[in-house]
């Protein structure tokens, strides 16, 4: 071969062999980029379900029923535990409603626990008794105890004993009942001297409190025992046919009642010895199915009250 295209070969070679070289170790390629691992979000654990343990303990059978109504002729006052406020106001409506002119003291303490279908039954009985309490016993109480019902104190007479023994047995409740009646013969000078008056002469414009000529007459005589005897307490107690809405009969008996104490006190008689109470239709003496019984039902009766 010609030494000159030889040694041009050579060279070429050479030329070639550098630019491979070049290729190979020129700067060093970009490393490469790390791929993100992928981001798993945590699961919340569950909230585990609090065991029976963890819970507060309320016991259904515990109703806190024991609770008590006590009466006198001012009023009635009551006292003790109550399951919760639907069963405290339907006991406390009831005596409001029972007792018109009265005071109602109320310190009934609402417990607010589970009440049992049991006790709600037990609670409507005694409900149902205030307003026959309220017309018959003059002194005493009405207790609720779990299940058992319990009337004790003094009854305005037999009549009124026998109506509220009735009363307490319809209620299909286990029962108590303690309550004396006045024995015959014991009443005061003072009431025998009132009773003799024409008591029966308290009467009243139809339907109002408006007493007539006739009753001021009447009361004048009883104003004048009254003063006689300075240290006794009467009770007025006004009574309605049975004609009319019992409520409002109710009502317009205490208003007919007040009227005789306001008039007894424009007499001279110390107000602070007399009380006023309306008992409506609930203690008749006669049928009301004549206008004879009728007549005889709307009354007006002084009760000394004995200390």
């Amino acid at each position: 071969m010609d030494p000159s295209l030889r040694r041009r070969l050579v060279a070429v070679f050479a030329v070639l062999v550098a630019i491979g070289a070049g290729c190979s170790t020129g700067e060093p390629a970009a490393a490469p980029v790390p791929t993100a691992e992928p981001v798993v979000e945590a699961t919340p654990e569950p909230t585990p379900e609090p065991s029976p343990e963890d819970l507060p303990f309320v016991d259904p059978a515990v109703d806190a029923t024991d609770f008590a109504m006590v009466v006198d002729p001012n009023g009635a006052f009551l006292r003790g535990s109550i399951p919760d406020q639907e069963a405290r106001l339907l006991v406390v409506n009831a005596a409001n409603n029972s007792f018109i002119g009265g005071t109602i003291v109320d310190e009934l303490v609402v417990a607010e626990v589970v009440m049992s279908d049991a006790a709600r039954v037990n609670i409507s009985a005694f409900a149902a008794l205030i307003p026959s309490v309220s017309a018959n016993l003059r002194i005493g109480s009405l207790k609720l105890d779990g299940d058992s019902l319990r009337i004790e104190g003094s009854a305005y007479d037999r009549a009124a004993a026998v109506a509220l023994d009735a009363g307490l047995r319809d209620s299909g409740l286990p029962n108590g009942f303690s309550v004396s009646i006045p024995e015959p013969g014991t009443e005061s000078a003072l009431q025998t001297a009132i009773n003799e008056l024409d008591l029966q002469s308290i009467q009243f414009a139809t339907g109002t409190a408006d007493l007539t000529p006739d009753a001021q007459a009447v009361l004048a005589d009883v104003a004048a025992l009254l003063n006689d005897n300075p240290r006794v307490s009467v009770q007025v107690e006004g009574h309605t046919d049975g004609r009319g809405d019992a409520e409002d009969n109710l009502l317009l008996s205490q208003e007919r009642a007040q009227a005789v104490v306001d008039a007894l006190g424009s007499l001279g008689v110390d107000m602070a010895r007399l009380t006023a109470r309306g008992f409506g239709e609930q203690r008749p003496l006669a049928d009301n199915e004549t206008e004879a019984g009728m007549a005889t039902n709307r009354r007006v009766e002084l009760i000394v009250q004995e200390d």
